[in-house]
């Protein structure tokens, strides 16, 4: 932090906060106080003093962590599923761009929920899916597209199609049958929209294909694209990410990662695969990928593995050599199930027993993680977390054993200006 840069815009604002002494003494003793007037209004309305502190805001950040929690856990919301029972897990939790959000998990649990005026998440009528058994579906990728546009992903042949409205329904419209590299009905895990254009399924034993939506707003899908495995098997696909110039990032079983992207005709080209091992050099199965705006891409896996990398505009991912270790809260390497990027500086990264961290990149560009943020299920032991979801207005979501856990995103310019006292404090003691 530049001190002297900021004593001088300290003393700017002072002289300002004098004229305006200067202008409401002048209004108590003239009864001709229009100019006066006009003066305190346009000081009042100005962003001035916040503008100063935004200038400041990410100095007084790193030299106050204590102050600037990532995130802040509320209280943990049951979910019902369709034995009436608590849901073992949650799967797949979606924040849309209205404000609502979309629910999957074990045994039947596909809800819509929204905030109420007090900030509380409820969740309307559970959605009854079936798998290919007419058995409740367990629920592994919910997307919503144009937020009214749903596509449901699970396990035994669970690809459906669906619509929501305003409200906290879904109306199913169709299923899809949709088979993996054996004829199986197949495991849906990750559904990724790209665009308003395409779409890409994963799922186990070499599921994947690509689907566009028609004038009419139907789905068709494509052939199933065979892809595979260093040593030759068919990759389960976890997880598909997209990253702003439109490149697709595919990872999934066997260490394999795949970039591709779309051509002219609609059709997914796929480059080479990247492996990806552990330290001691084991293929990791890939569970989640995360990207940012500036190609910076986050990758998580089996055997604790969490690999920082870029992807450039022609495709080329390259990872840092350097692995980022996560524990699980028995101090075990964790698997990585959720990665989320919040305006591409903080990350929320999501994994098994208990693993949950929030961390930031720093100004050369390197992840920094903080301490382990303690997630536990109903029983009270550490609760596997699945999925993270972040809304709009700085709400955080996070799906994991036993339910939903509420928490909010607290790295603002109000919580700066809450602590502004202790941070002058601490300054001078």
């Amino acid at each position: 932090m530049d001190c002297a840069e900021l004593r001088s815009d300290i003393d700017k604002l002072e002289q300002e906060f004098q004229v305006l002494e200067e202008n409401i003494e002048a209004i108590r003793k003239e009864e001709e106080h229009n100019k006066e007037l006009q003066a305190v209004a346009r000081f009042v309305d100005s962003d001035a003093p916040d503008l100063l502190l935004e200038k400041y805001f990410e100095d007084f950040r790193v030299q106050n962590p204590e102050f600037f929690p990532v995130i802040t856990l509320g209280e943990r919301v049951d979910v019902v599923d369709a034995s009436g029972g608590l849901a073992t897990y949650i799967e797949s939790v979606v924040a849309t761009d209205d404000g609502r959000v979309l629910i999957g998990g074990s045994n039947g649990v596909l809800y819509v929920g929204s905030y109420n005026e007090w900030g509380e998440l409820e969740l309307g009528e559970r959605t009854d899916i079936k798998n290919n058994f007419k058995e409740p579906a367990s629920v592994c990728s919910v997307v919503a597209i144009n937020n009214s546009r749903v596509l449901i992903g699970g396990k035994s042949g669970v690809l459906y199609e669906g619509s929501c409205g305003s409200g906290t329904e879904i109306a199913l419209d169709k299923q899809t049958d949709i088979r993996n590299a054996y004829k199986w009905a197949a495991n849906v895990y990750s559904i990724a929209a790209i665009g308003n254009e395409h779409v890409l399924i994963g799922g186990d034993s070499g599921t994947l294909f690509t689907g566009s939506y028609d004038e009419r707003g139907e789905l068709t899908l494509g052939e199933r694209i065979d892809i595979r495995d260093t040593d030759g098997y068919p990759v389960s696909i976890f997880s598909i990410a997209t990253t702003k110039d439109g490149r697709v990032l595919i990872g999934g079983s066997g260490g394999a990662l795949y970039v591709g992207s779309f051509n002219e005709q609609g059709e997914l080209d796929l480059g080479g695969r990247v492996d990806i091992r552990d330290t001691d050099g084991y293929l990791v199965s890939i569970f989640s990928i995360a990207t940012t705006k500036d190609g910076r891409v986050l990758i998580g896996g089996s055997r604790g593995a969490l690999y920082d990398g870029t992807c450039d505009k022609q495709g080329r991912l390259t990872l840092d050599t350097k692995r980022v270790g996560i524990k699980t809260a028995k101090g075990n390497l964790a698997s990585i199930y959720s990665i989320k990027i919040i305006d591409d500086k903080y990350v929320l990264i999501g994994g098994s027993e208990g693993a949950f961290y929030a961390g930031s990149y720093n100004d050369q560009g390197e992840l920094e993680l903080g301490e382990r943020i303690d997630i536990r299920d109903a029983g009270g032991g550490p609760a596997s977390v699945y999925s993270v979801a972040v809304t709009g207005d700085g709400r955080v979501l996070i799906g994991g054993d036993g339910g939903i856990y509420a928490g909010s995103y607290g790295v603002s310019l109000e919580t700066l200006k809450q602590h502004l006292p202790e941070i002058a404090e601490k300054g001078e003691a």
